[in-house]
C-alpha cells in the first residue's frame, strides 16, 4: 500500500502540488480573516470608524462563508477533473489484481495527504501574510492602526478540522468512483484523441445561434436601463431581465461548444491549411474547444464575476471619495440658520477661507416638447458670476457661458437620467411657477456649487440680469476651509452630533406658485423638503471610507480566490489535454516536425485557451460595470481598466506557467 501511494504521489507530483498550492492560497486567505475577527481589540478598533456597531466583524464573517462555500465547489469540481483523468490508470492497476478497496483505501489516503499539505501552506502563509492583510484594510478604512502577526490557534483548529473533513469527502469520493467503476475498461479511451465531428449544416444553424443569442444578450444589457425604465410591471421586468441572463448564459455556452468550433473549422479550410504549424494548432484547438466547452463556460462566468466584484469594488470606493467632494466641497458647508449654530463656538483662527454663494429660492416646473408635462420641484438659483467665484474654489464645476434665458441644470443622478427620461430629448425648459420666468437649459451636470447636502433639490445657474430681475426668497449658503488641528477635530465633532436642519414647504400650493416659498426650523407641514442645516467634511470623509474601505477590502479578497480558482482550473485542465495528447506529439516528432514548431503550436493553443474567457469575460465585465456606473452618476472607470489589466496579466502569467509545466512534462516523459 505505501509504495502504492508513494508511487502515485510521484507520478502525479506536479498536479498534486499545484492543486496543494492553489487550496493552501485559499486557505492563507480564510485564515488571515478569521484571525482577524478573532481579535476583539482589533475588531474594535476598527469598528470605531465603522458606520454601524459590529458592523466590520459581521461582513467578514459574511465573506469567510461567501469563500468557504465556493472552495469547496471548487476543491469538489478539480478533484472530480483530476480523478476522472486517472481512469486509465486505475483500470490497469485493476487488471493486474489489486482490488477495488486497496486502490481505493490509497486515494483516501492521498487526498489526506494533499490536504495536509495544502493546510500547512495555507496557515503559515496565512500567519506570515496576516499583518499585510491587516494593513490593507486598515489603509483603505482610513485608520491609525499598528498591529503584528495574527495567530490565532481556534481560526487554525477550526480550519484544520473543516478542510481534513473536506480532504476526506474528496478521497470518499474517489474511492466510491474507484468501487462503482468496472473492472474491465477501455484502456485506450483515456490516451486517445476523439475524433473531431464533421461539419455539417446543423452545426453552422448551431453556431450562429448562440452567436445571435450572445449579442442580443449584450444588447439588452447595453440597453438595460433605458428599457427597464419603460417598462411599468413587474412581470415584464422580470421577463426582461430573466431573458438578458438566460440569453446570456446560453449564448455563451454555445459559443464555446458550437460557434467557435465551427470558426476555427472555417479557418483551418483557408490559406492557413497550407502552413504546416496552423492547421495543427486550428485542429488541436477545435478539439480542445469542442472537450473543454464546459470548463471554459465556467471559467468564463467566472472571470466575469472576479472582475466585476473587483471593478464594482474599485468602482464604490472611487464613487464614495467622489461624493464626498461633490457633497460637501469644504470643510463645513452652512445655511444662514445653520451658521448660528456653527460660529457659536468657532475661533477665528480656525478659518482659512469663507466662501459665501447667494441663491434665491424658486418653485419650478421642467418640461419639453416630448414631455410637456414634466415634472415640479424647488430649484436654488445662482446667478453666474457668483457661480464662477465658487468655480475658483471648486475647479470640478463645469464651465458656463449663459446668455439670455439660457440656464445650467444642476440634477441629481444626471448619469442616470440621460438615459431614461432625458434621453433622446432636446428643448427641455424650465418655468419658474411664481414669477413665470421662463428658462431654456442648454447644460446638465450633477456637480453642485458647494456641493449636493446644501440644497433641497436642484440648482440652476442663470445670467446675472435674470437672477437680478427674479423675485424670490433669499437662500444664502456658506462654505469653510478650517485647519487642520485636534482642537478643530473636537468642536466638528461635537457639531456633528447636533445636526440642525432646514425645511420648505413641497405641497402642490408651493409647486404651483400659488403661495411664496417659506423656510423653517422645524417640520411644520406634512409635505416638506429637508437638508441639513450643518455639512460637515470630515465625520462624511470618515464614514466613506470605512464602509467603502471594507466594501473595496472584502471584493478584493474575493476577487483573488476567484480568480486563483479560474486560473487553476484553466491551468489542470491544460495539463490534463497535454499528456492525453501527448503520444501524438511524439509521432509528429517521429515524422520529422522540428521541435520549435511543436512548441509555437503549444503556446498558441494555450494562448487562445486562457483569452478567450478573459475575452468574453471582459466584454461582459464591461457592460455590468456600465450599468453601475450610471447608477452610480458616472463615477469613472479608470480602476477598472487598471483592474482588468492585473487580471489580464495574472491570467497571461498563468498561461506561461501551462506551457512551461507541460513542456517540463513532455521533456520528462521523452
Amino acid at each position: 500500500m505505501r509504495q502504492l501511494i508513494g508511487r502515485d504521489l510521484r507520478r502525479h507530483a506536479t498536479t498534486t502540488w499545484l492543486f496543494a498550492l492553489m487550496a493552501g492560497a485559499i486557505i492563507a486567505v480564510l485564515y488571515a480573516v478569521l484571525a482577524m475577527t478573532e481579535d476583539q481589540r482589533l475588531m474594535a478598533r476598527l469598528d470605531a470608524g465603522a458606520l454601524t456597531p459590529d458592523m466590520v466583524p459581521a461582513f467578514l464573517v459574511f465573506t469567510v462563508v461567501v469563500i468557504l462555500l465556493f472552495t469547496i465547489v471548487f476543491l469538489l469540481y478539480m478533484n472530480a477533473v483530476l480523478v476522472a483523468r486517472r481512469d486509465r490508470e486505475i483500470g490497469v492497476y485493476r487488471l493486474l489484481g489489486l482490488s477495488a478497496r486497496r486502490v481505493g483505501v490509497s486515494l483516501v489516503v492521498q487526498a489526506l495527504i494533499q490536504g495536509a499539505v495544502a493546510l500547512g501552506v495555507g496557515l503559515t502563509l496565512g500567519v506570515l501574510l496576516s499583518k499585510f492583510f491587516v494593513m490593507g484594510l486598515v489603509r483603505l478604512m482610513g485608520l491609525g492602526i499598528t498591529t503584528g502577526l495574527l495567530w490565532s490557534p481556534r481560526a487554525a483548529l477550526e480550519l484544520v478540522a473543516l478542510f481534513a473533513l473536506v480532504y476526506l469527502v474528496l478521497g470518499v469520493i474517489n474511492a466510491l468512483y474507484v468501487t462503482a467503476s468496472p473492472l474491465k475498461r477501455p484502456l485506450w479511451r483515456a490516451g486517445q484523441n476523439p475524433t473531431l465531428e464533421p461539419l455539417t449544416g446543423w452545426r453552422v444553424v448551431w453556431a450562429l445561434l448562440g452567436a445571435a443569442l450572445l449579442m442580443a444578450a449584450h444588447i439588452g444589457a447595453y440597453n438595460l436601463i433605458g428599457w427597464t425604465y419603460r417598462l411599468n410591471d413587474a412581470r415584464s421586468l422580470f421577463l426582461l431581465w430573466g431573458g438578458i441572463i438566460m440569453a446570456g448564459l446560453a449564448g455563451t455556452a454555445m459559443m464555446f461548444r458550437h460557434t467557435l468550433p465551427v470558426v476555427v473549422a472555417a479557418l483551418s479550410q483557408t490559406r492557413l491549411k497550407r502552413r504546416a504549424t496552423a492547421l495543427l494548432a486550428l485542429v488541436d484547438l477545435r478539439r480542445r474547444l469542442r472537450n473543454n466547452s464546459q470548463s471554459l463556460f465556467l471559467t468564463t462566468m467566472l472571470a466575469t464575476l472576479t472582475m466585476t466584484v473587483l471593478g464594482s469594488g474599485a468602482m464604490l470606493y472611487q464613487f464614495s471619495q467622489a461624493t464626498v467632494q461633490q457633497s460637501i466641497a469644504m470643510d463645513a458647508v452652512v445655511s444662514t440658520h445653520g451658521r448660528t449654530a456653527f460660529m457659536k463656538k468657532l475661533q477665528p483662527g480656525w478659518v482659512q477661507r469663507h466662501v459665501t454663494l447667494d441663491t434665491k429660492l424658486a418653485a419650478g416646473q421642467l418640461a419639453s416638447a416630448a414631455d410637456p408635462d414634466g415634472d415640479r420641484t424647488i430649484y436654488n438659483v445662482i446667478a453666474q458670476s457668483a457661480y464662477r467665484r465658487v468655480q475658483r474654489d471648486q475647479p470640478d464645476l463645469p464651465n458656463v457661458a449663459l446668455s439670455g434665458d439660457q440656464a445650467l441644470l444642476v440634477v441629481y443622478g444626471r448619469a442616470l437620467m440621460q438615459n431614461t427620461w432625458l434621453k433622446h430629448r432636446s428643448g427641455w425648459r424650465v418655468r419658474l411657477s411664481r414669477t413665470n420666468t421662463a428658462l431654456t437649459v442648454t447644460q446638465f451636470t450633477s456637480r453642485y456649487p458647494l456641493g449636493a447636502d446644501a440644497y433641497f433639490d436642484r440648482a440652476l445657474v442663470v445670467t446675472d440680469a435674470v437672477y437680478d430681475a427674479l423675485a424670490a426668497p433669499q437662500d444664502v449658503l456658506h462654505g469653510y476651509a478650517l485647519r487642520h488641528e485636534a482642537a478643530v477635530g473636537h468642536f466638528l465633532a461635537a457639531l456633528d452630533s447636533a445636526d440642525p436642519a432646514d425645511y420648505v414647504s413641497f405641497d402642490q400650493a408651493a409647486l404651483k406658485g400659488k403661495k411664496a416659498l417659506r423656510q423653517s426650523k422645524t417640520a411644520k407641514e406634512a409635505a416638506q423638503l429637508s437638508r441639513s442645516a450643518v455639512n460637515l467634511r470630515r465625520p462624511m470623509v470618515k464614514v466613506m471610507n470605512a464602509t467603502f474601505g471594507l466594501g473595496l477590502f472584502i471584493a478584493v479578497l474575493t476577487g483573488f480566490v476567484f480568480l486563483v480558482a479560474t486560473a487553476s482550473i484553466l491551468l489542470m485542465k491544460q495539463l490534463l489535454v497535454q499528456t492525453q495528447t501527448e503520444s501524438a506529439s511524439a509521432t509528429l516528432r517521429q515524422l520529422g516536425m522540428p521541435e520549435a514548431s511543436l512548441r509555437r503550436v503549444l503556446w498558441l493553443e494555450t494562448l487562445t485557451v486562457f483569452l478567450l474567457p478573459l475575452a468574453f469575460g471582459t466584454v461582459n465585465t464591461s457592460l455590468v460595470v456600465r450599468l453601475i456606473g450610471i447608477m452610480l452618476d458616472d463615477p469613472g472607470v479608470g480602476m477598472v481598466a487598471l483592474v482588468i489589466a492585473v487580471f489580464a496579466g495574472v491570467y497571461l502569467a498563468f498561461a506561461g506557467l501551462t506551457v512551461r509545466l507541460s513542456l517540463l512534462a513532455s521533456d520528462s516523459r521523452r
